[in-house]
C-alpha cells in the first residue's frame, strides 16, 4: 500500500489542493449520514409525545440541511473530476514522453495499449477507488461521532460489528491480484494478435490462411474472456463474503439495541436514529472493502506502467578536430546488436560529398544509420565527428529519408511543417522543386492525405519526406534504401533530386545499377 501512496504522490505533485478540496467536500457531503437518521429520530419522539407544532420546523430544517449536502456533493464531484483529469493527463503524457525520449527498446504496441486501455483501468480501479475510500471513511467517521453522542456503548457495538467485513480483503488480496494479473496478460496478448491480424490482413489473405488466423484469434479471445470472467467472479465472491459478514454483524448490533431499549437506556426515537445512522457507518465500511479490493487488484496495472526511470542515453559520436574537409570518420567501428553484424570499418566521409553504402540485404546496412542516430549503441570502435559541429547542430542539419515513409493523416501542410512555422510560399516552392506540382498551391497544402498517406503513391510519399528535409535547409541527408520499391519514373525523379542536393549525402542501397553508382563520389561496399 505504501508504494501506491508514493505512486499517487508522483501523479499529483503540485496538485495537493485538489485532494484538500475533495476531503473538505467529502466531509460536508458525509453529513448526509446523520441528517436523515437524526430527523427520523426527532420526528419519532415528537410524534410519540404528540408535539405536532414542532413538525414543520423539523421538516424545514431537514430541507435546508439536505440542500446543503447536495451542493456539497456537487463540489465533491467537481474535485473528483479534476483529479481524474490530472491523473489521465499525467499518465498519458508521461507514457508518450517516455516513449519519445527512450534511447532504445521502443515498444509501440505497449505504449498505445497503456494509453488506450491501462490508463482508463487505472482511473476506474485505482484513482476512483481511492476517492471513494476517502468518502466512505469520512462518512463513517462523522456518523460514528454522532452515534457515540447518542449512546457510546451501543455505538461501540456497531463499530466493532462494522469492522468485521474488513477482514475479507486481507484474506482475498492475493487471490484478486492473481486474477487481475492473468487477465491483463491475456488481454494484451489478444489485443496484439487482433492488431496484427488487421494490419496484416492482405498478407494473411494472399497466403490463404484466414481460417487459421481466425481460429488463432478466436482462441486468444476465449482465453482473454475466460480470464476476465474469472477476475470478475473473484471480486464478486469476495463481495459475497463481505456481504455475509455484514449481515451477521448487523443482526448482532440490532439485538444489542433492542436490549438497551428494553432496559430503558435509550428511547425508541434514539433507537431509530442509531439503527439508521449505524448503517451509515457499516455500509461505508463495507463499500470501502470493495474499493480496497479494487485498489489491491490494480497492483498489476500499476506495475505495468511505463518505467519512469531515466534511461542511459546513447552517445556514439566522439567530437575531434578532423581534417577540415571531413565530416565524420569510422575508426575500427563495428555495428550490431548482441553480436557484430559489420566489423572493423575504417571509412571517412567528406563534407558535401555523396557517399553510397551498398551491400546485400541482411548485411546490416541500416544498423549503421541507427548507430549514427544514437538509436542503438556502437558495438565497438569509434565514430569521429568534426568538432566544428556539436551534437545538436548535427541533428538539426540531418534529414532522414527512408523506405518506410511515415505520413500523418492530417493535411499536407502539417506533414511538411510537423507543427512548425513555415510560410506557404516556401512550402509551395519546395513542392515544385520535388515535382509535386499538383499540391503546389494554398489549396493543395490543405489536402488531407489519409491514414499513412493512403491517397499517395510510394514516390509521392518519398518526395514529401524529401521536401521536409529541403524545407528545413538540411545540409546532410541520410537515405535508407529510399529508392527501393518505386516505379522507374519515380526512382529517376527522386534519384536526380538526391544527385542535385547541395550538401552531404549518405545513401544506403542494395541494388543500384553501375550508371547510378557513378554519380556517387565515395562507395563503401559491405559483404556478408
Amino acid at each position: 500500500m505504501k508504494q501506491k501512496f508514493i505512486y499517487l504522490r508522483d501523479i499529483f505533485k503540485g496538485h495537493s489542493s485538489l485532494w484538500l478540496g475533495l476531503v473538505i467536500a467529502s466531509g460536508f457531503t458525509g453529513l448526509d449520514g446523520i441528517i436523515s437518521p437524526a430527523v427520523m429520530g426527532i420526528l419519532t419522539n415528537i410524534l410519540t409525545k404528540r408535539q405536532f407544532n414542532r413538525v414543520w420546523l423539523v421538516i424545514a430544517l431537514f430541507f435546508v440541511a439536505m440542500t446543503f449536502t447536495n451542493i456539497a456533493f456537487w463540489f465533491w464531484q467537481y474535485f473528483n473530476l479534476k483529479i481524474i483529469r490530472v491523473a489521465n493527463t499525467k499518465l498519458r503524457a508521461d507514457a508518450y514522453d517516455k516513449f519519445i525520449t527512450a534511447s532504445d527498446n521502443r515498444d509501440e504496441s505497449k505504449v498505445i495499449s497503456f494509453i488506450d486501455v491501462d490508463v482508463k483501468q487505472i482511473e476506474n480501479q485505482f484513482i476512483n477507488a481511492v476517492v471513494m475510500v476517502i468518502y466512505c471513511f469520512e462518512q463513517a467517521l462523522i456518523t460514528l461521532i454522532y452515534i457515540l453522542y447518542i449512546n457510546s456503548w451501543v455505538a461501540l457495538v456497531y463499530l466493532v460489528c462494522g469492522f468485521l467485513p474488513t477482514v475479507v480483503p486481507r484474506l482475498t488480496k492475493k487471490w484478486l491480484e492473481k486474477g487481475t494479473k492473468k487477465w491483463s496478460a491475456k488481454y494484451k496478448k489478444y489485443n496484439l494478435e487482433v492488431s496484427e491480424g488487421v494490419k496484416g490482413f492482405h498478407l494473411i489473405n494472399n497466403y490463404g490462411v484466414t481460417a487459421k488466423m481466425q481460429k488463432l484469434i478466436t482462441h486468444s479471445l476465449k482465453q482473454e474472456e475466460n480470464a476476465y470472467f474469472k477476475m470478475n467472479l473473484h471480486q464478486e465472491t469476495s463481495r459475497l463474503l463481505s456481504n455475509t459478514t455484514y449481515v451477521i454483524s448487523t443482526i448482532i448490533a440490532l439485538l444489542v439495541s433492542v436490549l438497551f431499549i428494553m432496559n430503558g437506556q435509550i428511547t425508541v426515537g434514539a433507537f431509530i436514529s442509531l439503527y439508521l445512522a449505524a448503517d451509515r457507518v457499516t455500509s461505508p465500511i463495507l463499500s470501502s472493502v470493495q474499493f480496497l479490493n479494487q485498489i489491491n487488484s490494480s497492483t498489476p496495472l500499476l506495475e505495468a506502467e511505463i518505467d519512469k526511470s531515466k534511461q542511459q542515453q546513447i552517445n556514439n559520436l566522439t567530437y575531434q578536430n578532423l581534417s577540415k574537409d571531413l565530416l565524420l570518420e569510422f575508426d575500427h567501428a563495428s555495428f550490431g546488436y548482441d553480436h557484430a553484424l559489420i566489423k572493423d570499418i575504417n571509412f571517412a566521409v567528406k563534407g558535401n560529398s555523396h557517399v553510397m553504402i551498398e551491400g546485400p540485404s541482411g548485411v546490416g546496412k541500416s544498423t549503421i544509420f541507427k548507430t549514427l542516430l544514437n538509436e542503438i549503441p556502437l558495438f565497438s570502435g569509434e565514430i569521429l565527428v568534426n568538432s566544428k559541429l556539436n551534437d545538436n547542430e548535427l541533428k538539426h542539419q540531418t534529414g532522414i529519408i527512408s523506405q518506410d515513409t511515415f505520413i500523418f493523416s492530417k493535411s499536407l501542410r502539417f506533414n511538411l511543417t510537423l507543427g512548425e512555422d513555415f510560410s506557404d510560399e516556401d512550402m509551395i516552392a519546395i513542392l515544385r522543386k520535388v515535382e509535386l506540382d499538383k499540391f503546389a498551391s494554398t489549396e493543395g497544402l490543405d489536402t488531407r492525405l489519409g491514414e499513412n498517406g493512403v491517397h499517395l503513391s510510394g514516390g509521392e510519399k518519398r518526395k514529401i519526406e524529401l521536401a521536409r528535409a529541403l524545407l528545413r535547409k538540411k545540409t546532410i541527408l541520410l537515405l535508407d534504401e529510399a529508392l527501393s520499391g518505386l516505379d522507374h519514373q519515380s526512382m529517376q525523379t527522386i534519384f536526380q533530386l538526391i544527385v542535385d542536393f547541395k550538401g552531404t549525402v549518405i545513401d544506403i542501397e542494395h541494388n543500384l545499377s553501375d550508371e547510378y553508382k557513378q554519380k556517387y563520389g565515395q562507395i563503401l561496399e559491405l559483404t556478408n
